[in-house]
């Protein structure tokens, strides 16, 4: 009883204590919620300026890619408690943004209304003309539940695989991990297109407990049952069996154990033969090209080749080189993509992201030989919108004959508006004479391996011959733009 109560309430000293253990050590440890930086919420809170209305950033946020990242249904997830153990009190929900901001996800409003500056949104920014507005706002996303930036509900539908009818789903999009947050002071500063601070690992584990944690503690099943019931009958569905329920339930557990044991193992078998070890990628970063490779596309081939191991060992590319979530502002006008400019095709390197989270997708016949191949939930439409909010329109349209061309996409914050924001605060005030000197040694030692600056007004009239945006926009493929 004292193990468990110092379990309760220092998980983190005890699992310092386990480790030591062994084996045994391990699997007690591995039942112990995951260790978490407190709750930070900041006061005040402010989206930046960067070319986008309000409605096109929460479309952004929320628009589903047809991905289904999480094991359990979109109203299963949102009734899950939270994988915390406690004695005197009733766990909080898995989904309640104070607690995923605690892995690094930046809350956002229910929906764009008066309530959504408090998300950050200038409230001057709600109001538009429907008529006016491109064909991806028709179908709007809302955010029922108050989910953080970058989840998506993706609505009920049928499994490519198998054909049969699967419930609304719960999915990342791009901007769970391409969305950027400074914390200073109490204020959030948030902005778009930048590397976020997520750490999925974590999220993973959370999540995995929380089923766990649902099936085996006492009085959790009840909770949970009775707020999906709740929700099926807002929604005038017929209430679920159950007993039948709790089986569904712990089918998505021994799935989502299974998925995790299958890829330890083959990890650590691989691993061995390399001489290697784990990497822990942490919070703002991921190996993300691996990743996609190693858990979307070999477990279907692990299902129908009985030399899957010899398969694997050929393969198999370990993640091993977890990087920062890299900026996207005006990557759509970049000839390659990725970080080692494996990719040319912005569809596909977006589409292979979709596949990353979770699309749903037949790749064999090991289901049912009658589904189509290569069938997919995945949203094309909305994949190719997103690149195109991205891109903006053609800079070149609307110039008058030597005027320089400017972005009209999403573009990187300026340090400017920050300053603004924080303008009694010395330590956010630009120095004029700094800037100036600083342009003229980018000009003479950066700029070649880094290009022009394309929002530099003062450094197109010091060098005009170098016009940051039209040089970036029509150099050849040696400097990446198109």
């Amino acid at each position: 009883m004292t193990l468990f109560l110092v379990a309760v309430l220092a998980p983190e000293k005890v699992r310092a204590v386990l480790k030591d253990i062994g084996r045994a050590g391990e699997t007690v440890s591995a039942i112990l919620p995951p260790p978490l930086p407190a709750a930070q919420t900041p006061s005040k809170a402010y989206w930046l300026k960067q070319n986008w209305s309000a409605r096109e950033r929460f479309w952004f946020h929320h628009a589903s890619q047809g991905t289904a990242t999480f094991p359990v249904p979109y109203d299963w997830f949102v009734s899950l408690e939270r994988a915390e153990l406690a004695v005197f009190s009733t766990p909080k929900l898995l989904s309640d943004g104070d607690y995923l901001i605690r892995f690094g996800f930046i809350p956002s409003p229910r929906k764009l209304d008066g309530s959504a500056s408090d998300f950050g949104y200038s409230k001057d920014s709600f109001n538009t003309n429907p008529a006016a507005e491109p064909e991806q706002f028709k179908n709007y996303p809302e955010n029922p539940d108050g989910l953080p930036v970058g989840f998506a509900k993706l609505e009920s539908g049928v499994e490519p695989a198998t054909g049969e009818p699967y419930p609304a789903q719960l999915g990342f999009t791009c901007a769970a991990c391409h969305t950027g947050q400074i914390r200073y002071r109490d204020v959030g500063i948030r902005f778009d297109g930048g590397p976020a601070m997520v750490n999925l690992g974590n999220l993973e584990s959370a999540i995995g407990l929380s089923i766990f944690y649902t099936v085996y503690v006492p009085t959790r099943f009840n909770r949970f049952a009775d707020r999906v019931i709740e929700r099926a009958v807002k929604a005038g569905s017929p209430p679920a069996d159950r007993s039948a329920f709790k089986e569904e339930l712990k089918k998505k557990l021994r799935q989502t154990l299974d998925k995790i044991k299958h890829e330890r193992d083959w990890s650590k078998e691989i691993l061995a033969r390399g001489n290697m070890t784990y990497i822990d990628e942490g919070f703002g970063r991921l190996d993300a090209l691996n990743q996609i490779f190693f858990s979307n596309l070999l477990p279907p081939i692990a299902k129908e080749d009985k030399a899957f191991p010899e398969v694997l060992a050929r393969n198999y590319a370990r993640p091993d080189a977890p990087v920062s979530f890299p900026p996207i502002w005006d990557v759509p006008w970049f000839l390659w993509a990725q970080y080692d400019g494996s990719v040319q095709n912005e569809l596909v390197r977006n589409a292979g992201q979709s596949l990353g989270v979770k699309t749903k997708l037949n790749l064999t016949e090991h289901s049912n030989p009658n589904r189509p191949l290569f069938r997919s939930s995945m949203k094309m439409k909305n994949i190719f919108w997103i690149e195109e909010m991205l891109r903006g329109p053609d800079p070149f349209a609307d110039n008058a004959p030597g005027q320089t061309p400017k972005f009209k996409g999403l573009v990187a914050p300026r340090w400017k508006e920050v300053a603004d924001i924080f303008e009694n605060d010395p330590a956010w005030q630009v120095d004029d004479e700094k800037v100036r000197n600083g342009r003229q040694l980018y000009a003479e030692l950066c700029v070649e391996c880094h290009r022009d600056p394309v929002r530099d007004p003062e450094f197109d009239k010091e060098r005009p011959d170098r016009r940051g945006a039209e040089r970036f926009i029509h150099v050849g493929a040696d400097g990446g733009g198109r």
